[in-house]
């Protein structure tokens, strides 16, 4: 029961992280990416200083090392994000959150140059990634364009924030978590005048801005922390991974963005090699009876 409800925990994050695909879409048409991303990190990073507050006794003498984390975790979570919202201001959210989802493929990928080595599986999935990907942008009208491109690149640099993640690892992951969205509030609002928003046109998206904000960053983080206690992980990458499924589900319920046959089964494709990379298959037993 209790593991089930940790599955349940993952696939609600999965969720909400898949409806903000459709408010990032919407958004693009008001408002530039550096604002967006720097509205919402600051609405994340509010949304997080009470569970912060609460276990600051549990931070004396961790400050300047979870700060430094934040620091370094927030840089590269603004150009990431800031990638991924102009990217998808010319393709779908359907293939924006399954091109996005590769930087699970990607990681073992950068892990290289930390000494570790790639599997026979991990090349298989990637092969099997480039297949569908191939299926999903390849040969559809437009091709792999500027926008889908843009989501690539915020694949590789997602990929980079996991393992900069995993590098302070040691830290508290609420504290990390908040105060990336902090620094990484403050790198995009540094850019934000580059875009010349106008208040008009912020109003507009508030909805939007509050949902990515709120509850993308907040809850479903929070969501996620909780699952990921109760879940094992070779168990919480299928809830976790629907990320990208819910997606292509809310843009077409929400934005009427529908995708063909052959695009279904490039996404399909790619769902299955990121799954297949994260599951664990177990070792044979060369014991001698």
């Amino acid at each position: 029961m209790k593991q089930s409800s940790g599955i349940l925990l993952l696939v609600l994050a999965a969720m909400i992280w898949g409806l903000s695909f459709v408010a990032q879409t919407v958004s693009t048409s008001y408002v530039g990416p550096w604002t967006f991303n720097g509205i919402r990190f600051f609405l994340g990073f509010l949304t997080l200083l009470p569970f912060v507050l609460k276990r600051k006794a549990q931070l004396q003498g961790k400050w300047k090392h979870t700060l430094f984390g934040a620091l370094c975790c927030g840089l590269v979570l603004s150009i990431a994000s800031v990638l991924q919202q102009s990217g998808m201001a010319s393709t779908s959210t359907g293939k924006a959150g399954f091109i996005t989802s590769l930087y699970i493929l990607i990681v073992p990928f950068l892990s290289l140059f930390l000494g570790k080595k790639i599997t026979l599986k991990h090349w298989l999935c990637v092969v099997l990634a480039l297949f569908g990907m191939y299926l999903l942008c390849g040969t559809t009208k437009g091709g792999f364009g500027k926008g889908e491109l843009l989501v690539l690149a915020c694949a590789f640099c997602f990929a980079i924030h996991i393992l900069v993640i995993d590098h302070f690892k040691d830290t508290d992951g609420v504290a990390l978590s908040a105060f990336q969205f902090l620094f990484a509030g403050i790198i995009s609002l540094c850019f934000m005048p580059t875009e010349h928003p106008e208040m008009g046109a912020i109003r507009q998206i508030i909805v939007p801005l509050l949902y990515s904000g709120i509850m993308s960053c907040g809850v479903a983080y929070t969501l996620q922390v909780i699952g990921q206690k109760i879940v094992e992980p070779s168990k919480a990458v299928m809830p976790l991974s629907l990320e990208s499924v819910f997606s292509t589900i809310f843009g077409f319920l929400i934005l009427k963005q529908s995708l063909t046959v052959q695009e279904l089964l490039g996404c399909a494709i790619v769902f299955a090699s990121v799954i297949l990379c994260q599951m664990e298959f177990p070792k044979k037993d060369q014991s001698i009876t």
